[in-house]
Formats: C-alpha cells, structure tokens, sequence
C-alpha cells in the first residue's frame, strides 16, 4: 500500500488525511498497525456542495500535474517512473515560482 511506503520514508508526518470515501478499509489498516500519527477522514455536509478545507490543496496539486503533458494520463508501467516524474513537475512549478 502507498500509504505504508510513505509512512516509512517520510517520519515527520503526523497527520493524514483521507477523502470519506477511503472510510472503511482504510481505518482498519491504519489503526491496526498503531502508527504515532493520527488520521482524519474528512467529512463533507449532506446535500449541499462546501469547499472543504483539506482537499482543495490536494485538488490544486493534481490540477497543476495536468499541466504537464507526461502527467496527464498515467503511461508509466512502474510506479517508481511515474514517482520521478512527478518530483520532476513539482521541481519545474518551485523553479518558475522562484524566478
């Protein structure tokens, strides 16, 4: 699972965050491994569309991958290709933001 990898390389993380739709299995697996971090499922309010505070800023990040052509559709066989192509569009999008 993805989000095993990323518990075990990256320490500083203390808090995750999970759409609701990831609800049932996820919570299992992360609690289930007792991990030092605390997860948060957001929730979204029942018949009405709200900007949720957490999930823009994944949304906005996915949004500036589909400005890169080799990140809008996943043409990578291994996951490790698709990992540097992304580390590559965020270093491009830093890059441009600094000069």
């Amino acid at each position: 699972m993805l989000l095993a990898c990323v518990i075990k390389h990256f320490k500083k993380i203390r808090k995750v965050w999970a759409d609701c739709g990831y609800r049932g299995y996820l919570e299992e697996w992360f609690y289930r491994r007792k991990p030092r971090r605390e997860l948060e499922i957001t929730k979204r309010p029942r018949g009405k569309f709200v900007v949720q505070a957490k999930r823009w800023v994944v949304e906005r990040t996915f949004g500036w991958f589909e400005g890169s052509r080799r990140l809008a559709k996943d043409y990578e066989q291994l996951p490790e290709n698709s990992e540097s192509f992304i580390y590559i569009c965020m270093i491009r999008i830093m890059v441009k933001r600094l000069v």
